[in-house]
């Protein structure tokens, strides 16, 4: 019979809501759209891996098997099996640790931060609490085209920390998801990726508007001009996104079109809102309208989209920021005009 162990859950900085800019690490709930009932830690090589469990702490350089079951985790490590409510991994001083994180026969990836594991509705939920910056670099390397210039990836990086500062809690349990509900949260990047150099070259700044950090939004191409909030249906006392041209994006971005004959098509060609976008790509599919730069018009009956480019169109084109620092533009300057009357700063 398993030894059962009780458990006073250890709270660290990351685990609390968003509080503002000056907030050094986050918590990242991953995984969920598996809702695992096993997952597998292998600490890096030549690392030592702290279970902390109530008061007792375990060194572990072993794999670490843990399961979902009716009384809580059962955590098993070099044959010895463990019940606890919830779990805190660490390296041996406490702090962040090397680590590969596995649902098995799905998915795995590697992390570097603490790993707290609790249970909710019979699924393990695990819960990464990742340093700001290298939180930054993981969804640059995550999120930004891989061919886009150093200026374009420092621009995405000074968006990807605006979001995550300026971001009220999107998550009970934790900060963020990683998922593009939030943000993707992906591997680490390797040690000479351009990610990393885009975090390390903008460190700490982020986008003002009204003496507020705003939670800065992206989409892969505009289409050649990008939307406002008011225009894709959205209301907010914060940044408006004011719409702006760009001739970068329009000269290159795909064009598409989609002919439809449906309630929700009907709905979005009267809206032009993302919700109603969203709503009919869940029908249609997700790439039948891509964008939200497109114009319509009936023909016997149908409803035709014409459009360009791809995503909500809100805040910083991917596309055309690619091209702008190609053609000699900064980061400042890509900021600038995608995000008008907004400053950059720590």
């Amino acid at each position: 019979m398993p030894r059962r162990f009780p458990w006073a859950i250890l709270l660290v900085a990351a685990l609390a809501p968003i509080v503002g800019a000056q907030q050094h690490t986050f918590s990242f709930g991953v995984f969920s759209l598996f809702k695992p009932t096993n997952l597998i830690v292998r600490p890096a090589k030549s690392q030592v891996l702290l279970l902390t469990i109530g008061e007792r702490n375990v060194p572990v350089e072993e794999e670490i098997s843990l399961a979902s079951s009716r009384d809580g985790l059962v955590v098993t490590s070099a044959g010895k099996t463990i019940h606890a409510e919830s779990l805190l991994i660490s390296s041996r001083n406490g702090d962040a640790a090397d680590f590969t994180l596995s649902v098995p026969g799905k998915i795995s990836r590697i992390f570097r931060g603490t790993l707290t594991i609790t249970q909710a509705n019979h699924h393990l939920v695990p819960v990464v609490a990742v340093d700001r910056e290298l939180a930054v670099a993981i969804a640059v390397k995550a999120e930004a085209p891989p061919d886009a210039p150093i200026e374009a990836l420092k621009a995405q990086a000074v968006v990807a920390r605006s979001f995550y500062a300026g971001s009220k809690a999107r998550h009970q349990d934790f900060d963020f998801c990683d998922t593009t509900h939030c943000q993707l949260f992906k591997d680490l990047p390797k040690p000479d990726d351009s990610a990393y150099r885009a975090a390390r070259k903008t460190r700490g700044l982020v986008l003002h508007f009204a003496d507020a950090v705003i939670p800065a939004m992206f989409s892969a191409s505009c289409g050649g001009r990008t939307r406002s909030l008011k225009e894709v249906g959205i209301s907010s006392a914060g940044y408006p996104y004011y719409s702006v041209e760009d001739a970068y994006c329009e000269r290159t971005s795909k064009h598409w079109q989609a002919r439809l004959h449906s309630p929700e098509a009907q709905a979005l060609a009267q809206s032009h809102s993302e919700h109603d976008r969203l709503v009919l790509g869940r029908k249609v599919g997700w790439n039948v309208v891509p964008g939200n730069n497109y114009v319509v018009k009936s023909e016997g009956g149908d409803l035709i989209f014409d459009g360009r480019g791809s995503g909500h169109g809100l805040g910083l084109c991917q596309h055309g920021a690619s091209a702008m620092a190609r053609d000699g533009a900064s980061f400042r300057d890509i900021l600038a005009h995608y995000f008008p009357n907004t400053t950059t700063g720590e």
